[in-house]
C-alpha cells in the first residue's frame, strides 16, 4: 500500500474534465471526456487512492452507476462481508508505532475525500445529493443529503464526525455492520423466502464492533453421545456476554423456568431467555450405508431440534406440545441436556456429530433474536403469518459450536473457519444480504446440509462443489447460475479477489490433495469411501436461464418457485417437464415410516439419477471446458452420468477415477505442484 500511493494521487485529475453524469439515473454518460473513463468526478480524482480503494470495495452500494476507472466497472464488484466492516482493512490495534500510526484516521480523521469515496452522492461543495439509503430506494436526490450544508474543506468534519456525537454521527458508530431485514422474507410478503432475515444482523461480534446493549451469545457443548436407546443426546448450555477464549471458563447463562417466566412484552409468548424471542437448534449429523459403501466418508443424514420446542414440550398453553424430546439442567454448570427421543441413529451410523446453532428458517425455527433495544424494534409480521413469529429485533451472530460423539471418528478435516472469515468475517451474511439468516456461520460444517445427495436446478448442492463453482465463477466457461433467478446477477459473475489456485487461502494444507493435515496421504479405502454427489433428480422444466408460465410443481420436479421467479437450470439435464430422473437417496431416522420410507430404512437412489464422481466433482467446478471432460470421463471420471453406470459397489468403485495415478502427490501432474503454477 505504501508503493500504491505512489501513484494514486489527486494529481490524476488534472488535465481531465468532469465526467458527465444524467441526473435523472444518477448515471454516468459514456462519452464523458471523449471515452468511457470516469476520472475526475465531483472535482475529485476517481484514481487518489482513498477514493478508488473505497469505490473498488463498495462497489455495489454506490449511488451513482457506471463509473468505469482504466477499465474497471465498480459498480459490479462486490465486497463479500459488510462493507461497514472497515477495520478489517484499517488496522488500529497498534497506533503507538509506525506500523499502524494511522490506524484509527477512519473514524477519526474524517476528510470529504474518504467519506465521499463511499457517499458519493453527496456534493460536498453544494450540500445536495442523494443518500446511500435514498439510493437503495431508487431516489436521485434527499431532501437534506448532507445536513452540515456546503464544505468547502475538511477543516469542519470533525465537528460533527467526532467520537461520542449522538445521532449516528459518529462515525464508528454510523459504521456498525448491522445488515436490514429482508423485506421479501416469508414473515413480510406472501410467498417470500422463509430461509432468510426477518431480524436486522449484527456480524461484528468477532471484532467487538456491536451497536449499543446487544448481547453477544456463545453456545458451548460439554458432549454429544448416542444413549442405550440409540437416541442422539447433547449437554451443553448458552452464555452471554463472554470473551474468554475459552468458552468453558464463561458464566451460564440458564435459561429461563418455563413455569414461572412471564411472557416477552415483545412477542406476548414465554422465550427461553428474557428480551429474546426465538432459539438455536440441536443438531445432528452422521452417515449411513449408501451406493453399497458401509461406511460412507461424507455425511447423507441429519436430525435436529429446535430448542424452544424441547424447551417448551409438554407444557400446557404452549402451540408445541407434542416435541419427541426431552431437556433436563440445568446441572450445577448450567449444562442443559437434550435428547431426541424421536430419532434413532443406527448402529451402522459413523461420524456422528453434534451441534448447536443453526436455526434460520424464520417461519418454523426462528432465530434466537434480542428483542429490547428501540433501535431495533419488533412488531407484528405485516401480513399477520400463521406462524404468529414477529418480524425485527437484533441477531447478533453466535457461532455455531460443534462436538464430535463420544466413540466415534469425525469427517476428516478439509477447511478451518477462521481462513473463510478472512474474506467474510462472519459467514452467514454476505455484502448488505445475508444467506442463512446469519446462522449455519461454520465453514466447518456447510457439508452437514449440502451434502453428496442435496441437488437444486440441475446443479450440484454438495459443498465440494458449489463452493468451488462459486469461486470460479470468472473462471468457468459455463455461468454457474445455481440459485440464479430471471432478476438479479447470479454466481457466475462472481469474481475471487485472490490467486483462485492458492488452494490453502481456504483448505487445510493436505486437504486438497488426498493427504492430512501433515501431508500423509489418505488410505484408499478412505478416498474410495467418498459418495458419488447427485446432480440430477425429478423432473425440470423450462430453458435454462428463463422464467416458464407452465412450470408445473409436483412431488418430483425440480422447477422450483421463488419470490423472484423459477430458478436457472442446469444446462446438463433435460428440461422438457417429462423426463423424469427419479427419486434421491433418503433415509428415515424417525420412528414411524415417511415419505415411503421405513422407520430407520433407507431408500436408495434410483438408478437413473445423475451424478458426478467423487473426485471429478470438484475439479469439474473449475475446469467445466468440454476437453477438460472429456478427460476426466475417459480416466474414469463421471460427470453427469447415470447412478446405475456410475454407481459403486460395496468395497470399490466399479469403475474407479484413476485420477491420481497422475494427480497424486509427487506424480506427473501433482494436484499441489500443478496449483502452484
Amino acid at each position: 500500500m505504501q508503493y500504491c500511493v505512489v501513484c494514486h494521487t489527486e494529481q490524476r485529475k488534472y488535465g481531465r474534465t468532469e465526467a458527465a453524469i444524467d441526473a435523472a439515473t444518477l448515471t454516468f454518460t459514456p462519452a464523458s471526456n471523449g471515452t468511457t473513463s470516469t476520472t475526475r468526478v465531483d472535482d475529485r480524482a476517481i484514481g487518489n487512492l482513498p477514493n478508488y480503494i473505497h469505490k473498488l470495495h463498495a462497489g455495489h452500494v454506490l449511488a451513482k452507476q457506471d463509473y468505469n476507472y482504466a477499465g474497471v466497472v465498480f459498480n459490479h464488484i462486490a465486497f463479500p462481508q459488510d462493507i461497514r466492516n472497515c477495520t478489517m482493512c484499517h488496522d488500529g490495534s497498534d497506533t503507538s508505532t509506525a506500523k499502524t500510526a494511522q490506524g484509527n484516521n477512519w473514524k477519526s480523521v474524517p476528510s470529504r475525500l474518504a467519506c465521499g469515496s463511499c457517499h458519493d452522492g453527496i456534493n460536498f461543495a453544494t450540500g445536495t445529493g442523494v443518500t446511500l439509503a435514498d439510493a437503495a430506494k431508487g431516489l436521485t436526490a434527499s431532501l437534506n443529503a448532507h445536513p452540515a450544508g456546503p464544505q468547502a474543506d475538511d477543516s469542519l468534519c470533525a465537528l460533527c464526525h467526532a467520537r461520542g456525537v449522538p445521532d449516528r454521527a459518529d462515525i464508528d458508530v454510523a459504521h456498525i455492520p448491522v445488515t436490514p431485514p429482508n423485506f421479501k422474507s416469508a414473515l413480510h410478503v406472501a410467498g417470500g423466502s422463509a430461509n432468510t432475515n426477518s431480524a436486522w444482523i449484527a456480524s461484528g461480534g468477532s471484532v467487538n464492533r456491536l451497536p449499543a446493549g446487544a448481547i453477544k451469545v456463545r453456545y458451548d457443548i460439554k458432549s454429544v453421545s448416542r444413549n442405550a436407546s440409540k437416541q442422539p443426546v447433547m449437554v451443553f448450555r448458552m452464555v452471554q456476554n463472554c470473551d474468554e477464549t475459552d468458552v468453558t471458563k464463561c458464566p451460564s447463562t440458564n435459561l429461563t423456568d418455563f413455569a414461572t417466566t412471564t411472557p416477552n412484552p415483545a412477542t406476548g409468548d414465554k422465550e427461553i431467555w428474557d428480551n429474546f424471542m426465538g432459539a438455536p437448534s440441536v443438531y445432528f449429523v452422521f452417515s449411513v450405508p449408501q451406493d453399497g459403501i458401509a461406511a460412507p466418508a461424507d455425511f447423507n443424514a441429519s436430525v435436529s431440534g429446535y430448542l424452544k420446542s424441547i424447551w417448551n414440550a409438554g407444557k400446557t398453553g404452549t402451540a408445541a406440545s407434542a416435541v419427541a424430546a426431552t431437556l433436563t439442567g440445568p446441572d450445577g454448570g448450567g449444562y442443559y441436556t437434550a435428547t431426541l427421543t424421536g430419532y434413532v441413529v443406527p448402529d451402522n451410523a459413523v461420524m456422528l456429530t453434534g451441534g448447536l446453532g443453526y436455526s434460520y428458517n424464520i417461519t418454523s425455527t426462528l432465530p434466537l433474536t434480542q428483542t429490547n433495544l428501540a433501535d431495533y424494534p419488533v412488531s407484528p409480521s405485516p401480513i399477520g403469518h400463521a406462524s404468529g413469529n414477529e418480524v425485527g429485533g437484533l441477531i447478533v451472530i453466535a457461532p455455531n459450536a460443534q462436538k464430535v460423539a463420544t466413540g466415534y471418528t469425525g469427517r476428516r478435516a478439509i477447511v478451518e473457519d477462521a481462513r473463510c472469515n478472512k474474506c467474510h468475517q462472519e459467514l452467514g451474511t454476505f455484502t448488505e444480504e445475508a444467506f442463512h439468516g446469519g446462522q449455519r456461520n461454520d465453514g466447518t460444517t456447510c457439508a452437514w446440509c449440502h451434502t453428496p445427495n442435496r441437488t437444486s436446478s440441475g446443479w450440484s448442492a454438495d459443498s465440494t462443489s458449489y463452493i468451488h463453482a462459486i469461486h470460479a465463477g470468472a473462471k468457468r466457461k459455463e455461468p454457474f447460475t445455481w440459485h440464479a433467478t430471471a432478476v438479479g446477477e447470479s454466481f457466475a459473475d462472481i469474481g475471487f479477489p485472490g490467486v483462485l489456485r492458492q488452494c490453502e487461502t481456504c483448505h487445510l494444507p493436505g486437504s486438497y490433495y488426498f493427504a492430512n493435515t501433515q501431508g500423509t496421504p489418505l488410505a484408499d479405502s478412505v478416498i474410495a469411501s467418498r459418495l458419488y454427489r447427485t446432480v440430477g433428480q425429478g423432473i425440470y422444466n423450462g430453458a435454462a436461464g428463463t422464467v416458464t408460465a407452465g412450470c408445473t410443481i409436483s412431488a418430483t420436479n425440480n422447477c422450483v418457485q421463488t419470490e423472484l421467479g423459477v430458478y436457472s437450470l442446469s444446462p446438463y439435464v433435460i428440461k422438457d417437464n417429462a423426463t423424469d430422473y427419479g427419486l434421491g437417496f433418503s433415509f428415515n431416522a424417525g420412528l414411524t415410516t415417511s415419505g415411503g420410507v421405513p422407520a430407520g430404512g433407507t431408500r436408495e437412489a434410483a438408478a437413473t439419477t445423475l451424478v458426478n464422481s467423487p473426485i471429478a466433482t470438484a475439479c469439474f467446478a473449475c475446469h467445466d471446458t468440454s476437453q477438460a471432460r472429456a478427460h476426466m470421463e475417459s480416466n474414469g471420471g463421471s460427470i453427469y452420468a447415470a447412478r446405475g453406470t456410475a454407481n459403486p459397489p460395496t468395497g470399490a468403485l466399479a469403475k474407479p477415477e484413476t485420477c491420481l495415478v497422475c494427480h497424486d502427490s509427487g506424480r506427473i501432474a501433482d494436484i499441489k505442484a500443478m496449483h502452484a503454477k
